[in-house]
């Protein structure tokens, strides 16, 4: 069962601009780690899929470690590509498949490489200057790189422009990215610590923080202390406004729902609603709150799980349905739908599934994040 609207809280319309500002001196809700290099990297710990793209034939998987996998579809297999340098992230544009990477004991140390002849051809190095990486984007002859306090672009040759961000943005490894003409829409996940929505427009470096109506902080649906975006892409029947899945469980169950952002415009757009659920595994021992973990849009609908059974939600009705079939390749279990592959992020909780949703490229090739 879904409630759509009156979600209790109330929301308006309102985006939070900053503009430009010294750092530390403005409104800034996280400590230093949430802008710095993350902690897992050189672990031979912690396989979540933190961020992953496809090209061609191919899936490449980004671990929450720095470690790289390579999944074959067709032959549902899974080979450890990993580098000696920890990978940060990968994008594609076309043909064209680019890493960002970095080695254990010199983390503000990257390097570009690009993929050709079955191996990754070293490009430029640069010093990140001790940000964290928010995100890359491939482009003809190269790569723009959002780090935590700035938006870098390089080709083969090196650094060509450097921007400083009017704010900074949070760093974790699992934020969401959706690339929206001349700006990223991007999700922050910094856990129970909150995230929060940030548009970047990636000619200036202009940050905007979108949030819900105002109010006290945690006490709204949408704030950057206490909303961790776990989930975010475009509605299928509505592609210039975005679906973003809005944490639960112990971030704040009453808040966990999927919100309707149209620009500056913030609407709830749907929820479960499971009251009592028992244990997915039948362990009547076991009870979990309702709660939502994964967003995806699947040939035209839009996919919501959690602990309560699938939801679908189309243009014009929510139903109940199917559960994906996941299959285990390599540490990963994957979902092979339509336009998108589900990727279980955390492979040790089975019965809640927290997706990271790659879509298919589309067949025109173009920049992708």
């Amino acid at each position: 069962m879904l409630r759509l609207g009156g979600l209790g809280l109330g929301f308006g319309v309102v985006a939070l601009t900053l503009g430009v500002m010294a750092w530390g001196d403005g409104w800034e809700p996280f400590g230093s780690d949430a802008y710095g290099m993350k902690w897992g990297l050189g672990r031979d710990i912690y396989l979540s899929a933190d961020r992953a793209k496809i090209a061609g034939d191919d899936l490449w998987i980004v671990s929450g470690n720095g470690k790289l996998f390579r999944v074959s579809e067709r032959a549902a297999t899974a080979e450890d590509a990993s580098l000696e340098d920890n990978v940060l992230d990968i994008c594609v544009s076309g043909d064209t498949v680019r890493l960002i990477s970095a080695p254990t004991s010199r983390l503000s140390e990257w390097t570009m490489r690009t993929r050709e002849n079955g191996a990754w051809k070293p490009g430029p190095t640069f010093d990140s200057r001790g940000a964290g990486l928010v995100a890359i984007v491939c482009g003809e002859g190269g790569v723009t790189v959002v780090t935590s306090r700035h938006l870098i672009n390089l080709n083969q040759n090196g650094v060509t422009h450097r921007i400083r961000l009017s704010h900074r943005i949070p760093s974790a490894m699992s934020n969401t990215v959706i690339e929206q003409g001349r700006q990223l829409l991007i999700g922050a996940n910094w856990g129970h610590y909150g995230g929060g929505l940030y548009r970047l427009d990636w000619e200036t470096g202009e940050v905007t923080v979108v949030e819900s109506a105002p109010g006290e902080p945690c006490e709204r649906f949408l704030d950057a202390e206490c909303s961790p975006i776990v989930g975010m892409v475009p509605i299928p029947w509505k592609p210039q406004c975005t679906a973003a899945l809005v944490g639960g469980g112990g971030y704040s169950v009453e808040r966990n729902a999927v919100l309707e952002v149209c620009g500056s415009e913030v609407k709830p757009l749907l929820r479960a609603d499971c009251g009592t659920d028992l244990d997915p595994k039948g362990d009547t021992r076991t009870m979990l709150p309702c709660m939502s973990t994964g967003l995806a849009a699947v040939d035209g609908r839009l996919l919501l799980m959690g602990t309560h059974a699938p939801l679908w939600r189309t243009a014009e009705e929510e139903v109940d349905g199917r559960s994906p079939t996941f299959q285990s390749i390599g540490p990963y279990r994957i979902a092979f739908e339509g336009n998108v592959v589900l990727i279980d992020r955390l492979n040790n909780r089975e019965e809640i599934p927290d997706l990271l949703a790659v879509p298919r490229p589309r067949a025109e090739s173009g920049a992708t994040t």
